[in-house]
């Protein structure tokens, strides 16, 4: 009997072992004998900072005082007297919900109490040597960035997320009050998402929105040719956000309006 029960408890471990499944960013150095002057801005392009894993990221969202390292240090956070920090948004392959991000990083030099912290989890003090911290979540939380803050100098090469495959659900789409169309007067647009607790976010200029575009806290009111594209987003990150959606109002002033009729009518048209 204990050799039965000690065989279905080592099948049930094998299974969940096989069941949970990572992926692994490893970061570029400067590749010389000191760090890179240079700090990264948002339009900083992935491959210049990325060696393993440059598809699991779209870009940068956010970033101050980083740096390419020096060779074998991979990235550099902080100035002497700034702390730096750096978001990645990451494409739809790398989102996941995970249950533990794994860094490989050092502080500058030992007599730094440099501390790092992970998309928000505790900070960990680092030592001068490299060495792997673990920062734990919840499996619970969809992860659409990775987000790491630096107190004092430090160096990163690798992050490892680990994470329990499941499917991931999606905020449903924004919909419109009103469709697109041509109007000859100014319409309230109002938007709506079936998914409780949703934000909704647009743009009247054509752009795709984002979690940083405009509120949707009332109807919109249209008075031109406009093009409004909107996303909802759940903001505890446990879905994933919409697809945008878009509609076209073609507004006809009633001046244009009447202008055409008479000229209708004038070329022989009827009212």
């Amino acid at each position: 009997m204990k050799k039965f029960l000690l065989s279905i408890f080592a099948l049930l471990t094998l299974s969940t072992m096989s069941y949970a499944e990572s992926y692994t960013i490893i970061f570029k150095d400067g590749g010389g004998d000191g760090d890179k002057s240079d700090a990264f801005t948002t339009s900083t392009s992935v491959s210049t900072f990325v060696n393993e894993g440059a598809d699991l990221i779209d870009k940068i969202t956010s970033t101050d005082k980083v740096y390419l390292g020096k060779s074998g240090h991979g990235l550099k956070f902080s100035s002497s007297s700034v702390n730096g920090n750096l978001n990645l948004a990451l494409s739809s392959t790398a989102k996941v919900y995970p249950t533990s991000i794994v860094v490989t990083a050092c502080a500058y030099k030992s007599t730094e109490t440099a501390k790092l912290s992970v998309n928000n989890a505790t900070a960990q003090t680092l030592s001068s040597n490299f060495t792997d911290y673990t920062f734990s979540f919840d499996g619970e939380t969809l992860l659409t960035e990775l987000q790491f803050n630096a107190t004092k100098r430090l160096y990163i090469t690798k992050v490892v997320v680990n994470y329990t495959p499941k499917e991931i659900s999606e905020v449903e789409t924004p919909q419109f009050s009103v469709e697109s169309g041509t109007y000859y007067n100014a319409q309230s647009v109002a938007l709506t998402c079936g998914t409780d607790g949703a934000s909704i976010y647009y743009t009247l200029d054509g752009e795709d929105p984002t979690e940083q575009s405009t509120l949707y806290n009332g109807a919109i009111s249209i008075t031109e040719t406009t093009t409004v594209k909107a996303i909802a987003i759940d903001p505890t990150g446990t879905l994933e956000a919409s697809s945008i959606v878009e509609a076209i109002y073609t507004i006809i002033p009633s001046s244009e309006y009447s202008y055409q009729l008479a000229t209708s009518v004038e070329n022989g048209g009827h009212y």
